[in-house]
């Protein structure tokens, strides 16, 4: 969680300079030419910032399903992986992080009804099982007790 919040400080961060920055450059008087390129390479820092706290997402859900023995989108399916400029790794996009999440909760679904099931179909019917013998056997000490 932590390794999150890193990025997220950075994108908060980036967004607040870009805020700040930019107030003192609409003072300064510059032309328009000059403010439109003052905001696309903000805009980029911004992009950046927002890019690497995507990828951050996207190597936890994938060390997630991972561990949870989930395959990962297609590797041929553009639409769920990008890649990031100066990089040579892929990352996944927002619709490729909803199919993994997707198939996370599939899959702990899955584990979960297997636990339940182990519950209503043996635990509980041996449990009401072993009641019943003990509140017989009660039921017995009581009345051999009772003779007496």
């Amino acid at each position: 969680m932590f390794y999150l919040w890193q990025f997220e400080h950075q994108l908060r961060k980036a967004n607040k300079s870009f805020q700040k920055d930019y107030r003192a450059f609409l003072e300064q008087g510059h032309s328009e030419d000059e403010i439109e390129s003052f905001i696309g390479k903000e805009y980029a820092k911004v992009l950046d910032a927002e890019k690497e706290l995507d990828g951050a997402v996207g190597q936890l859900l994938l060390h997630e399903a991972r561990s949870l023995d989930v395959g990962g989108p297609p590797a041929e399916d553009k639409t769920m992986w990008f890649q990031a400029r100066g990089s040579k790794g892929f990352w996944l996009t927002s619709r490729g992080r909803a199919h993994v999440r997707k198939l996370i909760d599939e899959e702990r679904g899955r584990r979960f009804e297997v636990k339940t099931r182990w519950v209503t179909k043996l635990i509980l019917p041996l449990l009401a099982a072993l009641i019943g013998i003990i509140g017989a056997i009660t039921g017995l000490v009581a009345v051999l007790q009772h003779k007496k």
